[in-house]
């Protein structure tokens, strides 16, 4: 098989079996490992793409939904620890304001 039947079968599994990029990127370093280390041709699959793979955003908590799992805590401890990661992990680091994340002092 030449690079022209590797396509086509790579074209096969993406659109017959509709795997995703990252399984597909599995496909072409399998064969670019056959072609080049196990049959001693690797001009064969050389020029094989590896597919992108699409990077999705985290999810993002609504107010209402921050708000309900503080009230889920139930203790000011648990809060307070919460309420504290979530500040770091915004940017707030040290300087976060307490009250506005519904912690009075």
């Amino acid at each position: 098989m030449g690079e022209p039947e590797l396509r086509a079968f790579l074209l096969y599994v993406l659109q017959e079996k509709r795997v995703a990029p990252s399984t597909l990127g599995t496909y072409v370093a399998s064969l670019k490992f056959l072609y080049s280390v196990t049959l001693g041709r690797p001009e064969v699959a050389a020029l094989l793409p590896y597919p992108k793979v699409p990077h999705t955003l985290p999810d993002i908590l609504s107010f209402q939904e921050v708000t309900a799992l503080l009230d889920a805590l139930g203790s000011i401890r648990y809060r307070a620890v919460v309420t504290r990661q979530g500040a770091a992990v915004a940017g707030g680091g040290a300087h976060a304001d307490p009250s506005a994340a519904g912690i009075g002092r």
